[in-house]
């Protein structure tokens, strides 16, 4: 009789340290993703957990986010709904709150209901890969202006070479190319105004 009341103290103390939640359905649930494009990227709260079609354990969380991306297509976001175990209950109505508090930490509270989603993805237009590319140049230019304007002057460096490269501009065409930089940069002294002025000149040179 002793043997099996100590058996079962112990047992209310494992539950009470650690959580009910914890020990009795773990911190890790399956998940099922599915696409209409095959091979895409199943990212999982910030980090890649696979590509599609997925199904695997996942870090139980509240509310996890789902991003589904693959090059030349619009990435997709989605927020999973999440419901609250109900061992979680146990726990507060049995006044454990040390337990609570690890299944809290731990994320084991939560579950994903459901656990199959099928996120769709979608082919980026030309339009947007102009936008996409007009932005990622307006952007590096930003980052790395006084250096793009110590390196365009003396014609050589690797930042101006990355330029180059996101404007697509090739061996036979750097000269003439670079020239029209330089008179933009001369033209233009202010961060905004040069990246402006190089995106105008990137497109009307592409007619």
């Amino acid at each position: 009789m002793n043997k099996l009341i100590i058996k079962h103290l112990s047992l209310a103390v494992l539950l009470a340290s650690t959580g009910c939640a914890t020990i009795l359905r773990g911190t890790q649930q399956e998940l099922k993703v599915n696409s209409n494009i095959e091979s895409a990227n199943v990212i999982y709260n910030g980090k890649k957990i696979g590509v599609t079609p997925f199904s695997g354990q996942v870090p139980k969380s509240k509310n996890p986010v789902l991003t589904i991306e693959k090059d030349g297509f619009h990435s997709q976001t989605v927020t999973l709904p999440t419901k609250t175990t109900d061992l979680f209950y146990w726990n507060l109505l049995a006044g454990i709150f040390i337990g609570y508090a690890v299944d809290y930490s731990t994320g084991a509270i939560y579950e994903l209901s459901p656990q199959n989603y099928v996120v769709n993805i979608h082919p980026v237009k030309v339009a947007d890969l102009s936008s996409q590319q007009a932005l990622e140049i307006r952007q590096f230019i930003t980052l790395n202006f006084e250096s793009l304007r110590k390196e365009i002057q003396i014609g050589k460096g690797k930042k101006l070479n990355e330029l180059l490269r996101l404007l697509h501009i090739s061996d036979a065409q750097r000269t003439s190319a670079l020239k029209e930089i330089r008179k933009l940069l001369n033209e233009n002294s202010a961060t905004v105004s040069f990246s402006d002025s190089v995106w105008s000149w990137k497109l009307t040179s592409q007619k």
